[in-house]
């Protein structure tokens, strides 16, 4: 069967490449190639993939911008007074693209954040223009947590919850076993500037913010970590970059049965790669024995999900104490404050803007780089209900999950503390460089 995989446009205020990639669509791609489909692969988010006139500017750790063009601000953001972007190829290269490709049997578009869906609805509209009589499908976060939404707003002739397995069995009437496997780059991009990895499937913890559980159904699966060395050396050398970036939800869970045997794996053979965890770590994990191994298999920036330093009624992914004795560890082996950033969730219900204040300080003080991750109310996670009640925006419209409108705004931290504590962290971070 011939298949149309498509990465949709986003459309946000802002997107930036922090090691972005859509690993679903790839591991799903690469299953369906495994399986003996004929896979055709559009990212429409990396324009430069496609052209080097739409190239930006990138960083030495190889992150940086998206191609973008501003487009009209929904009317349910009149109010920001913020532009409004397309990020990823123009409408009418896309278009020429795909009327140059064969038609395919189906065309499967996958969604991440829910408050992306224009993107999604703008994709599959292109998708009809150019293929109007083959059926068009939409998979991914945003299907699986808000399946009628999806059906009733992006225009597709059917909405896949679940993942890559669910697909076959829905869609190919085909059952298979695997849920994640190793894409064949190659087969999918020209050039990239970092290589993405998922070594393991899901999450084991369920924080109340978080749908991790709605959207892995509480699954945990580790790939091979022989194949996954295999796989770091095949493409660092195609695409000439010693950048890999882990996309694993809990890497340093089981680690001693699983990433740790990569990292020795990559140490023993003298392996020089450069790697970076976009996710963050779980800090309860760091240990003397795993914060020497992140530093000899070469670990560069390493982000840790502390979120709350003040207990304010959530799941809390580890202790003051455990933190403080994580980042000595980390010290200890020669991280230096500019390699370790830390998540401090803001915006969240109950939280006061002298608390996040606090926390800023705090991580300084520890020698670290603070990293304000603004709370997105998620469908399927356990505070969305609740949050839903408190939010003074109609959170059955997606658009406003949105984190940059800080949804839960609040007389204790309104969204103009949010703006002058992040002009805080800037002006305190220039102290510390």
């Amino acid at each position: 069967m011939k298949i149309l995989a498509i990465n949709p446009w986003v459309y946000d205020f802002t997107y930036y490449d922090l090691y972005a990639k859509p690993y679903g669509l790839l591991i799903l791609s690469a299953l369906l190639e495994k399986y003996g489909h004929d896979v055709k692969f559009f990212d429409l988010c990396c324009a430069e993939n496609y052209s080097q006139s739409f190239s930006t500017k990138r960083k030495s750790d190889g992150t940086g911008n998206f191609y973008k063009e501003e487009i009209e601000t929904p009317p349910q953001y009149a109010s920001f007074n913020k532009k409004y972007y397309r990020f990823g190829l123009p409408v009418d290269f896309a278009k020429e693209m795909l009327e140059n490709c064969e038609k395919p049997d189906l065309v499967i578009i996958t969604s991440i954040m829910t408050y992306w869906y224009l993107g999604v609805k703008a994709t599959v509209k292109l998708i009809k223009e150019v293929f109007p009589d083959v059926p068009c499908y939409v998979g991914g976060i945003y299907a699986t947590l808000l399946p009628e939404h999806a059906r009733q707003n992006t225009g597709a002739d059917f909405i896949i919850k679940g993942n890559a397995k669910n697909f076959f069995s829905t869609v190919l009437a085909c059952k298979i076993d695997e849920v994640f496997a190793l894409p064949k780059l190659e087969l999918f991009y020209n050039k990239l500037h970092y290589i993405p990895i998922l070594t393991s499937y899901g999450c084991p913890f369920y924080c109340d913010y978080c749908a991790s559980k709605a959207v892995y159904g509480g699954q945990m699966q580790f790939g091979d970590t022989s194949d996954c060395l295999e796989y770091l050396l095949k493409y660092t050398s195609l695409y000439k970059t010693d950048k890999v970036a882990f996309y694993d939800d809990a890497l340093l869970y089981n680690k001693e049965n699983h990433i740790f045997k990569l990292l020795k794996s990559v140490i023993n053979r003298g392996i020089k790669l450069k790697f970076y965890t976009p996710n963050g770590l779980h800090i309860r994990f760091i240990d003397e024995e795993c914060a020497e191994l992140l530093k000899n298999a070469g670990f560069q920036k390493l982000r840790l999900s502390l979120e709350f330093i003040k207990n304010i009624g959530y799941d809390n992914k580890t202790s003051l104490k455990e933190f403080e004795v994580a980042v000595k560890q980390l010290h200890k082996v020669g991280f230096t404050q500019s390699q370790l950033g830390v998540y401090l969730l803001c915006g969240i219900e109950g939280q006061k803007r002298d608390d996040l204040k606090m926390a800023i300080d705090y991580v300084y003080e520890m020698g670290c780089y603070p990293y304000l991750s603004e709370y997105s109310p998620v469908p399927g996670s356990k505070l969305f209900e609740k949050s839903k009640k408190k939010c003074k925006y109609d959170l059955d419209e997606p658009l406003f999950h949105n984190n940059s409108i800080l949804p839960l705004e609040s007389e204790e931290f309104t969204y103009t503390d949010f703006l002058e504590l992040k002009m805080y962290n800037r002006e305190k971070r220039r102290l510390f460089s």
